[in-house]
């Protein structure tokens, strides 16, 4: 059945405008002069009553867990019950493997290398509840995920720029997990976290089912796309010693003009060799950034920086280890039943968070041109500035990394601003040569030269803080600034080879509790958003954008005290709606095309729609209601009522479909009726609030590729193969 809606326009007094990530939008807005170009944000205005009650973000970003392997049995959530398939392919041979092999210790540090005991010698090709083998309170072993990886990995064949890699043929999307991962054995494994600290506020607030981490690859990019929706260049005109390793061309793509992947070379990981995936690369296809103030491109000579690289002017060394004992403590508390191997390091005095003696990991002076050079476009710091609106970036363990002895796991490279000119350390640690006894000498901070108080201003002791001596202490005393970024360190974080989920979902719930029970709470959203999926398999295939992204499905949670209470937010989102919501909060205009094209996340709060479809007039509109009820029901019929704009609904199948009839915002009330639940009571209607944008013209694809998307395709279309 088909049914056509009212065309009279909705008179519901809702802003218009948002774009998600699926349409990327160059409209009328808030522009910014950026060189030669000018941006506008796809939104043209932020709900005024958000405006009035948010006064404070707070954003706090674990570590490296896909969606599907934390909330792939979350109630109401597109989850594991959804996959249609998640069977592992071979590189080339387009034929599924018939088991996985042994996860590995792989990345635990002290751990012996080799196979992990507690998994059985093979495992199945299907995902795995890990809590079978390894509770959650221990740690498992890490996996790779880096650039160019992730998108063998995901296996697109919307991925035209790869597709004539010899290397990599055949297969599914989401079927390359394994076969081009460090640790083959773990990447379908998952645990059950809808009851976890974290789960928990997952279930009490808003959980976003569709958000994708905005660039391919790991932790470094993405807190890089975190503050400024790009990547970082290193200049070779300013620092032309480079040491940093450099991604290789593969011989093969010479013979395809315009194209450029990446080598394999190395050892591999049981089934071929390893992809040679570094921190920079010359890749001359990848798109620039036009809108950036500065640094738009790479010049020939140069490079992007997109995996793992310290920074010049951050901390970068003294890695300080507890003495043998404390750590074995800790390291048995989170992985019982293995095996460890010691290395001892020259003690340098000082203590560690074990209270123990402080071992120094010595750095050497001449790796210094593996550092990634300042850089000097802007940040969302740097818009914020502009507003007055104050800022931190809170990191765990930033004091004593300033001081030269980090943490045992502080991770240099999770401290996204420290790489910026205006936030960069006056002087990084003094670090000691290879083999001295010497201590570091601390860092000095830099300070704005206008005498700018905390949270205002350039400078590094501005708004590069502690965690544990400046968080929570504003935080009680009502003094946070407006926007906060949260870092938790190592052992908090989540991240495979290194911290047990349950340790960093009890963190979350600590700190969105403490933050509950402050004097900010009333004026506050939390945003909980996992920085990237760790190597970790998930079932829905990120939506096709432009070279850079976005990547692997992550887990989003949405608190406030204006927020909606126990839903799930369909909406598709990534990394950059962060910064789509602080820039339409405080009206900022947007760093370039990512975060002017991301949909902030207003449909978590309450009196805000539930869905966005962002569309065009006489575009052909192809866009399936999300409906995922409990184990048991399935959706018979989709009705709706208001004015849809011309737009027809299936109501068997839930596709709106059709062509806009004329520009406005439209809104229309959907039903989701399920068959009847198999436990008495169980509830088989969903409704939704459906906000429907339609613009005078297509917007410009900027940088990006040109398939055509709409808002919020549930699993069925984005199985783009």
């Amino acid at each position: 059945m088909k049914t056509k809606m009212n065309p009279q326009k909705s008179n519901q007094s809702v802003s218009k405008g948002w774009a998600s990530l699926a349409l990327a939008g160059v409209v009328a807005g808030v522009a910014v002069q950026a060189g030669a170009q000018s941006l506008s944000r796809s939104f043209q205005a932020f709900p005024p009553a958000l405006t009035n009650k948010i006064k404070y973000v707070i954003i706090i970003y674990p570590e490296n867990r896909s969606f599907d392997s934390l909330y792939g049995k979350f109630p109401g959530a597109n989850g594991l019950a959804n996959a249609t398939d998640y069977t592992q392919y071979g590189r080339s041979n387009n034929t599924a493997l018939a088991s996985l092999i042994q996860p590995t210790t792989a990345g635990m540090s002290l751990i012996s290398a080799g196979p992990d005991a507690r998994f059985p010698s093979s495992m199945l090709n299907s995902p795995v509840d890990t809590s079978a083998y390894v509770l959650d309170n221990y740690v498992i072993g890490d996996m790779t995920h880096l650039f160019y990886l992730e998108q063998y990995q995901i296996n697109n064949t919307n991925y035209t720029w790869l597709s004539n890699d010899p290397k990599n043929v055949g297969g599914p999307a989401m079927s390359k997990y394994s076969v081009w991962g460090s640790n083959p054995g773990l990447v379908l494994s998952y645990y059950d976290e809808q009851n976890g600290g974290e789960g928990a506020i997952a279930k009490q607030f808003v959980l976003a089912d569709n958000c994708f981490h905005s660039a391919f690859g790991g932790s470094f990019l993405n807190h890089q796309f975190l503050i400024a929706a790009r990547a970082p260049i290193w200049n070779a005109a300013a620092y032309p010693s480079i040491g940093a390793a450099v991604t290789p061309k593969d011989p093969n793509s010479t013979n395809f003009p315009g194209e450029w992947f990446p080598a394999a070379t190395g050892s591999g990981n049981g089934i071929g060799p390893t992809l040679a995936d570094n921190a920079l690369t010359p890749d001359p296809t990848l798109p620039g950034f036009p809108y950036s103030n500065n640094s738009t491109n790479i010049n020939p000579g140069d490079y992007w920086a997109v995996n793992t690289i310290r920074p010049l002017q951050g901390p970068y060394a003294g890695l300080a280890v507890p003495g043998t004992a404390p750590y074995l403590n800790y390291a048995v508390g989170a992985n019982i039943g293995l095996n460890f191997s010691v290395t001892a390091k020259t003690p340098v005095g000082g203590t560690n968070v074990f209270g123990s003696t402080a071992m120094y990991a010595p750095f050497s002076v001449s790796a210094m041109n593996t550092l990634l050079p300042p850089q000097t476009y802007d940040t969302i710091g740097d818009r914020l500035n502009a507003a007055n609106v104050s800022w931190a970036w809170f990191s765990g363990g930033w004091n004593n990394a300033k001081s030269g002895y980090a943490d045992f796991l502080f991770q240099f490279h999770h401290q996204p601003f420290v790489y910026f000119s205006n936030y960069a350390f006056a002087h990084p640690p003094i670090y000691p040569i290879n083999g001295s006894t010497n201590a570091p000498v601390p860092a000095v901070d830099s300070v704005d030269p206008n005498g700018a108080p905390v949270g205002y201003g350039i400078g590094s002791a501005n708004h590069l803080l502690d965690e544990d001596a400046d968080f929570y202490r504003m935080l009680d005393a009502g003094t946070l600034p407006q926007v906060s970024f949260v870092k938790p360190i190592g052992e908090d974080n989540s991240h495979p080879g290194y911290a047990s989920v349950k340790r960093g979902q009890a963190w979350v719930a600590n700190i969105v509790g403490r933050i509950r029970n402050s004097p900010v709470w009333p004026n506050c959203v939390v945003f909980v958003m996992y920085d990237e999926h760790g190597g970790l398999w998930d079932h829905v295939v990120p939506p096709v954008v432009d070279r850079w992204g976005p990547g692997t499905r992550i887990p989003f949670i949405i608190a406030s005290p204006w927020s909606k209470r126990g839903i799930v937010d369909h909406n598709q989102y990534e990394t950059d709606s962060l910064l789509a919501f602080i820039e339409g909060l405080y009206n900022l205009p947007p760093l370039n095309y990512h975060d002017a094209n991301a949909l902030p996340p207003v449909a978590a709060f309450a009196g805000q729609p539930d869905l966005f479809l962002e569309t065009t007039v006489n575009e052909n509109v192809n866009y399936t209601i999300p409906a995922f009820f409990p184990a048991g029901i399935t959706p018979v019929s989709f009705a709706w009522s208001g004015n849809s704009d011309g737009l027809l609904l299936d109501s068997i199948t839930g596709l709106i479909y059709g062509t806009p009839a004329s520009t406005g915002t439209y809104t229309v009330n959907v039903t989701v009726t399920g068959t009847p639940g198999p436990l008495p009571g169980q509830q088989n209607i969903i409704k939704y609030v459906l906000q429907i944008d339609t613009k005078a013209t297509p917007p410009v694809l900027s940088q990006r590729n040109p398939i055509k998307r709409n808002t919020l395709k549930n699993v069925l279309q984005n199985d783009l193969n």
